[in-house]
């Protein structure tokens, strides 16, 4: 997938868009693992690239679907 083409890096003229891909690392997750966790800070941004995920709520002891997530999402 061509990502220069996602709403996130329109923007960007083609240096900079150069620059954030060679500082960029490529991850790829397990279904139901989790990207970040609640109580930590992470030191990135993840964009989701290809796939899709859930942000999840826990409300009475339970998790539920707060929002779904989908190609381009941050």
């Amino acid at each position: 997938m061509d990502i220069r083409y996602l709403p996130i890096f329109k923007q960007l003229d083609n240096e900079t868009f150069n620059d954030v891909i060679k500082s960029s690392k490529i991850y790829q997750y397990k279904i139901g693992q989790p990207i970040c966790l609640r109580d930590k800070i992470p030191s990135q941004i993840q964009i989701i690239v290809e796939g899709n995920g859930r942000l999840l709520s826990t409300q009475k002891d339970e998790k539920v679907t707060a929002t779904k997530l989908g190609i381009g999402s941050i």
